[in-house]
């Protein structure tokens, strides 16, 4: 383990790390140190995946897919369509398609699929073979196990729904898929019968109530065509009779009043002729009666006849007094005629006055009947239209009814299915190949985890670098490992008496002699090099005294000493060992020396020095033992005479 840091060595680590970098060299390392602990994490994962793995259940998944149409097909109309083509908002279509998911997941569909479930596969679901399972507890259970098995996946961009069922069976695995896919269309097509009959029986209702709607209209018009004398012409033919009477008698009037106008003139002509000479007045001619006009002539032929006369004969003449008796005759007969016309004209003018009133009566009157047509037409027009609207509606009614109840008989639905699901060969769970690399990549981050974990955890001193940054201290060296069990190579000649090696004998290698058995090992170079760094650390003042010591028992402080002390004497210093371990000594063991008496016995006076000095074989080494071991060691090394 590693010394605990001296405080004066803290500036020098907190520098030493301030001037490091991240290097990858570094924590490839890191790994290749303690590679075997990530292969032994990546095993130990691997094995645990293979292990889990063989005791998971093989599961079976089971799909069947089906297509979801906002509207069914339709058939009755004039154009047959495979679905329903209007356009729908997004809106509307997602909300759809979510509310068809949310009927896909519910537990009625999975009620459906458990009874529709064949019972030796339903018995096979409960784990119950060779049962029925036909008992509503059972079916309650069936009912659960297909809902917690199911799972819905919608189609992306599309009307399309995966049904998946997942079991250890494959058999039940997709007669569950099936039975969800079979109960979900009856469902869908059940719940459109249902529509169908409400709207059935409320069309028919409807179409009841229309129907006597319809024929109390029709039978009002029909009472209002008897009570107005509709039955025969219709108000179109009497609108035409009454416009042409009223031409007619407009036509009547306008002559009338001209004939009114001419008689009141002939009147007036009349009227004035009593009064006149007929000879100087021309309204005879104007009259129009040709008996007058002859008259007139005659009278003019008269008066030419008179004239002539009076220029031959005086006024008291006969033939002038009988011509001006012939011209009066004629003027009486002038005067007759027109008063005879007179009356003839005003017995005229009375009669036109007389139908002109009549006609302008019947005229007022076929206007007040075409007024009354009118307002009739306007209610006869409404009870027509009223009559209309209820036998449209009687028919759209009607035909709604008819087409429900085929569309019921032809049981259209908007769900198709696609594809049924079929048994599946292989199990998709668990996927060995999946749980090997899972398990291989945390086994590989865990396992470095666990080696960085280690490396930072780990206070231990390894490095030379360890101990330079870490201690502050210069690094002397190392001493490897020493194999007990290895042979010595000393030669035989080299071994003179008293020697480990007795009689030349190649005996086991000791750890605390291995410098002088084996001079020619590592372990023996490197207690040369611990011994050319201690020479260089003061070439001027050559050490005269060494301490070895080390924090906790058994660190190898007798064998590091020995074999140094004997690479020095090798070199050709005079060197003592001096084994002051008061708790421990094993000096005097691994030379072979007796202990009665050594340090302990000089320090406390019942002995000198010199002897208590034991040689060695080895040339210029000597050792002072420990001797007994006093109660009070550390007591004894702090006094003057130790010192001294």
């Amino acid at each position: 383990m590693k010394p605990n840091i001296p405080s004066s060595a803290e500036p020098a680590q907190e520098s030493g790390r301030e001037e490091q970098r991240v290097d990858l060299r570094l924590y490839l390392h890191i790994i290749r140190r303690r590679f075997w602990v990530l292969l032994a994490v990546i095993a130990l994962a691997l094995g645990a995946a293979i292990f889990l793995t063989s005791r998971m259940p093989r599961k079976y998944r089971a799909e069947s897919t089906v297509v979801v149409n906002m509207q069914p097909g339709k058939v009755l109309g004039q154009t047959v369509q495979e679905f329903d083509a209007e356009s729908s908002g997004w809106w509307q279509g997602t909300t759809f398609l979510k509310t068809q998911e949310e009927v896909l997941n519910s537990r009625q569909v999975a009620r459906l699929a458990a009874e529709k479930m064949k019972p030796e596969l339903r018995a096979k679901l409960l784990d119950k073979p060779g049962t029925a399972a036909n008992t509503e507890e059972d079916l309650e259970t069936a009912t659960e196990l297909i809902a917690a098995m199911r799972e819905v996946k919608p189609g992306k961009d599309s009307r399309k729904f995966t049904i998946s069922a997942v079991h250890t069976d494959p058999q039940v695995a997709a007669e569950a898929a099936n039975g969800l896919l079979d109960a979900f269309v009856n469902y869908s097509l059940a719940r459109r019968q249902d529509a169908s009959t409400a709207a059935e029986a409320w069309l028919s209702a409807r179409l009841d109530q229309l129907e006597d709607e319809l024929k109390t209209a029709e039978q009002k018009l029909q009472d209002f065509k008897s009570k107005n004398g509709l039955l025969t012409l219709s108000l179109q033919d009497q609108n035409s009779g009454l416009a042409s009477r009223m031409i007619a008698f407009n036509k009547k009037l306008d002559e009338l009043q001209v004939k009114r106008i001419e008689l009141a003139a002939k009147i007036s002509q009349l009227q004035r002729i009593k009064g006149t000479d007929p000879a100087n007045d021309p309204s005879v001619l104007m009259v129009g009666n040709p008996i007058l006009d002859e008259l007139k002539k005659a009278y003019a032929e008269q008066y030419r006849k008179l004239v002539e006369l009076r220029a031959e004969y005086l006024e008291k003449h006969p033939k002038i007094q009988a011509q001006e008796a012939v011209l009066e005759s004629v003027r009486r007969e002038i005067h007759r005629e027109a008063t005879l016309a007179l009356v003839v004209n005003e017995a005229q003018y009375r009669v036109v006055l007389t139908t002109e009133g009549e006609v302008r009566r019947s005229l007022k009157k076929t206007e007040s009947e075409a007024m009354n047509l009118g307002q009739m037409e306007l209610e006869f027009k409404r009870m027509e239209r009223v009559a209309s609207q209820k036998a449209k509606y009687y028919e759209m009614v009607l035909a709604r009814y008819v087409e429900s109840g085929l569309a019921k008989k032809l049981n259209t639905n908007n769900v198709q299915i696609l594809d049924r699901a079929v048994a599946p060969l292989e199990p998709f769970s668990p996927r060995i190949h999946v749980n090997l690399a899972i398990a291989g990549a945390l086994g590989l981050v865990l396992g470095l985890g666990l080696i960085f974990l280690l490396h930072f955890m780990d206070n231990t001193v390894k490095t030379q670098e360890d101990v330079e940054q870490l201690l502050g201290l210069p690094y002397l060296g190392l001493l490897p490992r020493i194999s007990v069990g290895k042979k010595s190579r000393r030669p035989k000649e080299a071994a003179g008496e008293g020697s480990p090696e007795k009689g030349g004998a190649a005996l086991p290698l000791s750890p605390d002699l291995v410098q002088w058995q084996d001079p020619k090992g590592l372990v023996a170079e490197h207690c040369r090099s611990i011994r050319t760094s201690l020479l260089f650390m003061s070439p001027d003042k050559p050490l005269k005294a060494l301490l070895i010591s080390s924090s906790v028992p058994q660190e190898g402080k007798t064998t590091v000493a020995i074999n140094l002390a004997i690479s020095m004497a090798q070199s050709g210093d005079r060197v003592v060992i001096v084994d002051t371990d008061m708790r421990r000594p094993r000096v005097h063991k691994s030379f072979g020396i007796k202990a009665e008496r050594g340090i302990s016995a000089a320090l406390l006076g019942e002995v000198g020095v010199g002897e208590v000095i034991h040689e060695t074989p080895i040339p210029n080494l000597w050792v002072i033992p420990c001797g007994a071991t006093p109660p009070n060691p550390a007591e004894l090394l702090h006094t003057k005479r130790f010192q001294d």
